[in-house]
Formats: structure tokens, C-alpha cells, sequence
């Protein structure tokens, strides 16, 4: 907290309220002796969430080194990119991030965070082709194939096509089709759910059922619109709605 500019005077708060604390074990008829708690603040501390930003900051600032590498993080999810021409180059490039000094990896043992990496995910994001040869010689263009992109000796990650970050689904063709449907689902469901407290004889009254669809229903359909939502809804004489357009149209009928 002290790097990134926090007065002395809130860190020495920080520090004595981290200070010769110790914690016991009880279930049952059985009382453990006291044991030190070394790290970390109180379960249900106001300033839980506000000092481990300050906590996981380092893991992201240790990340960048170049212009074409990007890491952000939200609490325990992270996420790092690396651009490139080829895969395989990108590959590379995210395996020295991730390995670099003060990188990743660094800050996990440094900072009592073991990575579980059958949580990772990696993506190869992008609308390029691969040619393949069929039998005959016709030639064909297809998706880049999964592979495997390794992190160390120990540890390797098989690239998938679809990705929830955040609570957003992301495609390897960032075009946002999947999650579009997703959130339509969503909204369907919650119009469902809302139409059966809403019966004409003996349920919610219109105004309440309004209140509840533009309260609940409507962000929960909406959540991270301007993310993946971006392209408007286009019309030009008999052509139909391109990019987001027939999402648009399928939202505004919900």
C-alpha cells in the first residue's frame, strides 16, 4: 500500500490491526489452543476486499512488459492476452509473461496463492482460417484446431473456443454471438418467472410487476451490454439486421 501512495498513517492502522491476532478451533466439545494468524484480514472486514486490491495489484503490474500484452484483474480473476501473427508466437509470449521475474508465477509463491491450473483457460482469439488439404486435393478453410499451450514444465492448457470471464461468455472470433443468445435465455426465463406472479385475478399488481421487470429482469438480460452489445442494429431497404441487429430485435421482443 505504501508503493502506491497510501498515507503512512492508514498502512500503521493496517499493520496493527494485522498484529498478534490468533483464532481457535471449535466443534463439538473440543477448543483448539490458540493459533497465530500470520496473513491476510478478518473474514467480513470492510477493508476485505479493499486492501487485497492492493494485495493481487503487483500480479497484473508484473505482467506487462510490452506494448502488445494486456493483463486486468477483478479480485481472484485474471485475465493476460498476448498478439501476435502466428499461434505459436503467441505461445511464447504468454509463457514468458506468465514465467517472467516478478511475473505471474513469481507472485503466486510469493504471495500464499497457489494457482489451480485445471481452472485455466486459454483461447486463441481469431477470425484467421487454416487451409487443410482433403483427400482428392480440394482445399479447405477451417477453424484453428485446439492445442495445447504450456505453461511450464508440469503445466499445460488446452485452448477452447468459448470462455465465461465475468459473467461474459467470450468466442476465439470475438463476435459475441453465444453470449448474445445466453443473455436472450436469461431474459426469456426471468419474463417467465415474472408472468407467473402476475395472473390477472390474484396476482402482482401491474405496477409492481413493471417495477420488478425493469429492476431484475431487464439487467440481468442487459448485464455488460456495452461489452458485447456494441454494433447497432442496421437496416438497409430488404437487407437484414447485421452484427448485433437480430439480437437487438430478439431483445426488444422480450
Amino acid at each position: 500500500m505504501r508503493r502506491y501512495g497510501v498515507p503512512k498513517e492508514y498502512t500503521d492502522m493496517i499493520l496493527d490491526k494485522m498484529t498478534g491476532r490468533e483464532t481457535v478451533i471449535t466443534f463439538d466439545d473440543y477448543t483448539s489452543d490458540p493459533i497465530p494468524v500470520d496473513n491476510g484480514l478478518d473474514q467480513g472486514c470492510n477493508l476485505l476486499m479493499y486492501g487485497y486490491r492492493f494485495y493481487n495489484a503487483s500480479q497484473i503490474k508484473g505482467s506487462i512488459g510490452k506494448k502488445d500484452e494486456l493483463a486486468t484483474n477483478y479480485t481472484d480473476d485474471v485475465v493476460c492476452a498476448t498478439a501476435a501473427k502466428t499461434i505459436k508466437e503467441a505461445e511464447e509470449k504468454m509463457r514468458t509473461l506468465f514465467q517472467r521475474d516478478r511475473g505471474p508465477a513469481a507472485w503466486g509463491q510469493t504471495h500464499f496463492s497457489t494457482y489451480e491450473f485445471h481452472k485455466f483457460a486459454a483461447m486463441w482469439a481469431s477470425r484467421a482460417r487454416t487451409q487443410i488439404t482433403e483427400p482428392g486435393g480440394r482445399k479447405r478453410h477451417i477453424k484453428q484446431p485446439p492445442m495445447r499451450i504450456k505453461f511450464d514444465d508440469e503445466h499445460e492448457v488446452t485452448t477452447v473456443s468459448t470462455h465465461k470471464f465475468l459473467g461474459v461468455l467470450l468466442d476465439d472470433e470475438l463476435r459475441f454471438q453465444k453470449h448474445a443468445a445466453y443473455a436472450i435465455a436469461k431474459g426469456e426465463r426471468w419474463v417467465s418467472e415474472v408472468k407467473k406472479l402476475s395472473k390477472v385475478m390474484r396476482g402482482m399488481h401491474g405496477t409492481f410487476t413493471r417495477r420488478l421487470f425493469y429492476s431484475v429482469a431487464a439487467p440481468s438480460m442487459l448485464y455488460a451490454a456495452d461489452i458485447w452489445c456494441t454494433q447497432p442494429a442496421k437496416r438497409t431497404g430488404a437487407k437484414a439486421a447485421r452484427g448485433m441487429g437480430a439480437a437487438i430485435q430478439k431483445m426488444e421482443s422480450v
